[in-house]
């Protein structure tokens, strides 16, 4: 399956929606991040986890282990289907 590709900006978007979608999963925010080649797979990036409690506060990366399982799975699913586009 070819990936779709989207910019960083288009990519959180996407990936916010899939979040607020997740009940009790509002707090996370996913950034995605460049990978320096295509893994196996063909995917471009990796998304990092933060926990975002307000707008104020900066937000703080949550290891694997310390977060909701369906976060780990949104990224899963969004890194088989979309690739980053580079400007």
């Amino acid at each position: 399956m070819e990936r779709e590709l989207k910019t960083k900006e288009e990519l959180i978007e996407i990936l916010d929606e899939k979040i607020k979608k997740a009940k009790g999963c509002e707090g996370y925010r996913i950034e995605p991040s460049e990978l320096a080649g295509p893994n196996a797979e063909g995917c471009n990036w990796s998304g990092l986890v933060f926990e975002v409690k307000s707008s104020k506060e900066t937000p703080i990366e949550i290891p694997p282990l310390d977060r909701d399982a369906r976060v780990d799975k949104i990224v899963e699913e969004a890194r088989k289907r979309y690739n980053l586009k580079f400007r």
